[in-house]
């Protein structure tokens, strides 16, 4: 399919033209804000660290196949034998964005026309922003909370996602009544 064709499905599916399906915008919103509830509760109810619980997803939607697929993890001491330390900064848990991206990548790889959102119940720190930057897998990041220093130097993880990806808020999306964040990233080539 040509990326005019690709285009102009696109515009029908999301909703411009085709009022008999379901409009995959809404359908996506419905996706990622269902999927915040999940990956929190996950978290929660699996907590390993001892500091605090946070879970993430990774949706991959495939826009000619018309399917999400949803992979998640939640932040805990790497390996079997190896505990929390409960010391902030160095409790040797690992965080939830870069264990959902090493999910994703040991399971699947991207092709077709795929997009994907990182969804994390807490902002990401410097080193998993890097991680995410870096994996060149990530289109979108969204949180539910963001954290007091997210924006504050020498831990801007904001600046750098600033630069590479689009970003928003669990709140940004359910106040989005016409969707247009999610509708304006699908048309995006």
């Amino acid at each position: 399919m040509s990326k005019e064709n690709n285009l102009k499905a696109l515009k029908t599916y999301v909703g411009f033209t085709n009022r008999d399906k379901p409009i995959f915008d809404q359908l996506i919103k419905e996706v990622v804000l269902r999927t915040f509830d999940q990956i929190k509760i996950e978290a929660e109810k699996n907590q390993i660290c001892k500091r605090k619980a946070v879970g993430a997803a990774i949706l991959e939607i495939d826009l000619e196949k018309e399917l999400v697929t949803h992979f998640m993890a939640i932040n805990g001491p790497s390996g079997e034998k190896n505990e929390c330390s409960n010391i902030v900064g160095a409790c040797g848990c690992s965080h939830a964005e870069p264990r959902v991206i090493m999910k994703y990548l040991k399971r699947h790889r991207r092709n077709g026309q795929v997009k994907t959102i990182l969804l994390s119940t807490f902002s990401a720190c410097v080193n998993c922003a890097n991680i995410i930057v870096d994996s060149n897998i990530i289109d979108v990041v969204a949180y539910e909370i963001l954290a007091d220093h997210w924006a504050v130097e020498p831990h801007n993880a904001k600046a750098m996602l600033d630069r590479s990806l689009h970003h928003w808020t669990k709140q940004q999306i359910e106040e989005d009544i016409e969707n247009n964040l999610i509708k304006n990233w699908l048309l995006k080539n």
